[in-house]
């Protein structure tokens, strides 16, 4: 070991030739360049997790009309006394025709619901 350490020393040493300018300007680049990347990988994280959150929560998406419809439609089997019996004919046709289609469109059969209310309007404009 001392061998190693006597021709380390032996070695001659040259001077090193430094701008400090040009080192402190580098530097500073570097300390800039390390701050922007920080500011960067942590907004880019916090986005990636609101929409991660914003997924997984589906904040804001719109709530389906048909799961509206039908639920609204329970409250008359619940109320039972003479005077909140709905017994408009015209209401209980309409409210089966809804419920057809709305059938048809849960089985995938889009264009037949489509064909069956066109055929309703049409025959609600000749009896008109």
């Amino acid at each position: 070991m001392i061998e190693i350490e006597k021709k380390i020393m032996l070695q001659k040493r040259e001077a090193v030739n430094t701008n400090v300018d040009e080192f402190m300007s580098k530097l500073n680049y570097r300390i800039e360049t390390s701050k922007t990347n920080r500011q960067i990988f942590f907004t880019s994280s916090v986005m990636v997790f609101i929409i991660l959150l914003l997924t997984v929560t589906q904040f804001g998406a719109p709530d389906l009309e048909l799961d509206n419809y039908l639920l609204s439609r329970t409250e008359n089997l619940i109320e039972t006394d003479f005077w909140n019996v709905n017994i408009d004919s015209l209401e209980t046709e309409q409210e089966y025709f809804n419920n057809m289609a709305y059938f048809l469109m849960d089985e995938g059969y889009i264009w037949e619901a489509v064909e069956l209310l066109d055929q309703f309007k049409l025959i609600g404009k000749e009896s008109l």
